[in-house]
């Protein structure tokens, strides 16, 4: 029961101090778990906790993420490693490594149109990356196929990050007025 308001609550990390008693509820929630489903649901909040905040704590959670998804030869959570990865290479500046990642990660999510919204998450990234790399075609393309897929699943709240995102392209090309 407690885990499932951990689970509820935990949506975002608290600020202010109380960070170690969520990634303690977090870790005890995973402790708890009795099903490898239910053990990579607490990795990846814990992953994700520490890719925002410092990404090489988030590796040994994305390991175990991996090692589950091949012990159960289950691609989902393979391509979720693989975006995790992806999302690490790209914050520690690899764009290489985490552009194979996402890659990867979409192979999967593209595979099925019942993964068509967790797509969205590797091509923002890419989308980044191609920017960084002053791809500004590949950029708008990969970042407009994330705005519309996000738009046709309501996910009103990332729109908005992938607007910004467009927005500094457009920034880039010096076209001020898209912008």
């Amino acid at each position: 029961f407690f885990c499932s308001i951990v689970c509820f609550l935990g949506v975002s990390p608290p600020c202010y101090g109380q960070n170690q008693i969520y990634i303690d509820s977090l870790q005890n929630c995973l402790n708890q778990a009795n099903s490898d489903s239910a053990k990579v649901v607490w990795l990846r909040k814990l992953a994700w906790y520490y890719l925002s905040d410092n990404p090489t704590l988030a590796e040994p959670f994305i390991d175990q993420i991996q090692d589950i998804a091949e012990q159960n030869k289950d691609d989902f959570f393979l391509a979720v490693a693989n975006n995790y990865r992806g999302i690490h290479a790209r914050r520690e500046a690899r764009f290489a490594d985490a552009s194979g990642y996402f890659q990867n990660a979409l192979r999967f999510y593209q595979s099925d149109e019942k993964y068509e919204l967790a797509s969205t998450g590797p091509l923002y990234n890419l989308g980044i990356i191609h920017k960084n790399f002053g791809d500004f075609d590949k950029a708008l393309k990969t970042t407009l196929q994330t705005l519309q897929i996000q738009k046709k699943h309501n996910r009103n709240r990332i729109v908005s990050e992938t607007y910004n995102s467009l927005a500094n392209i457009y920034k880039d090309l010096k076209e001020h007025d898209r912008a």
